[in-house]
């Protein structure tokens, strides 16, 4: 079996990632690995299809296509996005179209399961039938039940070729036709004192966008600045070198740490203004997110009102949603998403007015949800790994979650673990634990009750 091996990482032959494909190699000598280091060609591959001609001649002659990657920002590296965004520009799908296709990710697993979920509709898109992906944390290797794991993930794809499995097609096709939007005449204006900073990564060719824009500034009696991403110089793609970790200095001098700290300085509401490309934004605004990692895990727009103004189908992807919600849980707060899909041209009008009127409304009383599931487990993973050894190559971050408390167990108090021992004990009683199930639904909200008969909330 010959199997190519698309490399995402931008440490290529010394990713951690890729020691996991070297295993495989040493483990299984009688099937054909062509590894390809994707963030070497790209500048080549951006110069046109011509150049990406050595890399179809191997996919010509391989029965799999591995898609190797560190998660990056919930999602694969932005040089990797740009790789999938040239493969749709240049019209190479049918390239890919009914080869075997498989995802090996490694990460802390926070949100590893959006980055494959993407990559998964990404190879469905292309047409590839998807076998499975795989995600490992990256010291997995040196466990002997994750190697076993390994072997078991690479013997599953041997056999779907072997035995020429049919695999189901598990994401929708995304919809592509987009309505022209065209901002409507002024209308009602809000005052506000807020700083509105818009980020954009909008050429020429995303009219809707540039109109979302407009139409969002019309509304505004206020500051806003418009920041747009393709202005920004940002010479290479985030090296994953964790030189950021001990002071947040980045190892790249360019222009991008002096833009985005522009941004997190000069705004109290954050729009972000984006075009969909494929299942997600363009690799350019992933570079953006990428070379965010600068500040590490700290939540670096604490405080904000983010909003989104989206050109593209973002109804039909609950993955990129996904994504957008769980970047904003608990220190910023996601005042909403408005879509150009979202109905003619009016209702596109007055859903951007209404998302200024809540985004100011929400700055000036202070409104933040509070996290869900996504943003609790977050922390809890961040804040294990500040604990750990992590927390060696990560001191900007052990500093700032030990001045937040985040570093302390989450461990109920000494009333509640006694009482909670008592409970334990008295619930070993048939008839205490009988009496207690008997009437549990009056017990469950027994203190709710006494709290709101009582005067001191009013």
């Amino acid at each position: 079996m010959k199997i190519l091996v698309l490399s995402g990482s931008p440490k290529s032959e010394q990713s951690a990632t890729l020691q996991s494909v070297n295993y495989l190699i040493n483990r299984h000598l009688a099937h054909d690995f062509k590894i390809i280091h994707l963030i070497r060609h790209l500048k080549a591959y951006e110069k046109g299809p011509d150049q990406m001609k050595p890399l179809l001649d191997e996919l010509g002659q391989s029965e799999v296509v591995l898609w190797v990657f560190p998660v990056y920002h919930s999602l694969v590296p932005a040089h990797y996005k740009r790789f999938i965004e040239l493969i749709f520009e240049y019209g190479l799908e049918d390239a890919f179209k009914d080869r075997y296709g498989a995802i090996f990710t490694t990460s802390v697993h926070f949100a590893d399961n959006n980055a494959q979920d993407y990559l998964q509709g990404i190879l469905e898109d292309l047409g590839m039938r998807f076998i499975d992906g795989l995600s490992h944390e990256m010291k997995d290797l040196l466990e002997a039940s994750r190697r076993r794991e390994l072997d078991l993930f690479f013997t599953n794809i041997a056999n779907h070729v072997t035995q020429r499995m049919l695999t189901p097609r598990n994401q929708a096709p995304v919809p592509t036709h987009r309505r022209p939007y065209l901002a409507g005449a002024g209308g009602e204006k809000i005052a506000t004192d807020r700083r509105f900073v818009v980020v954009t990564d909008a050429t020429d060719k995303d009219r809707n966008l540039l109109e979302m824009i407009k139409a969002l500034v019309s509304v505004i009696d206020g500051k806003v600045s418009i920041r747009n991403l393709h202005e920004v110089e940002i010479s290479q793609y985030c090296l994953g070198c964790c030189h950021c970790g001990y002071d947040n200095t980045c190892a790249i001098k360019d222009g991008y740490r002096e833009f985005l700290d522009g941004v997190i300085q000069d705004a109290d509401i954050l729009i972000y203004a984006l075009a969909v490309h494929d299942r997600y934004f363009s690799s350019r605004f992933k570079l953006y997110l990428d070379r965010s990692f600068t500040y590490n895990h700290v939540p670096i727009m604490r405080g904000k009102q983010v909003a989104y103004l989206v050109s593209g189908p973002v109804s039909h992807l609950g993955n990129l949603r996904q994504i957008i919600q769980h970047d904003h849980q608990g220190h910023s707060n996601l005042v909403g998403i408005v879509s150009d899909e979202a109905g003619d041209d009016p209702t596109v009008d007055a859903l951007i007015r209404d998302l200024v009127r809540k985004a100011v409304d929400f700055s000036h009383t202070g409104y933040f949800r509070s996290p869900t599931f996504l943003g609790i487990a977050q922390r809890h993973i961040f804040s294990t790994m500040v604990r750990g050894f992590l927390g060696a190559i990560f001191r900007a971050d052990y500093r700032y979650y030990q001045k937040e408390g985040y570093l302390k167990p989450e461990l109920p108090g000494l009333k509640e673990r006694g009482t909670a021992m008592l409970m334990r004990h008295m619930m070993g009683k048939a008839r205490f634990r009988n009496q207690v199930t008997k009437d549990m639904t009056r017990h469950m909200i027994a203190s709710h009750v006494k709290f709101l008969e009582g005067e001191g909330y009013r």
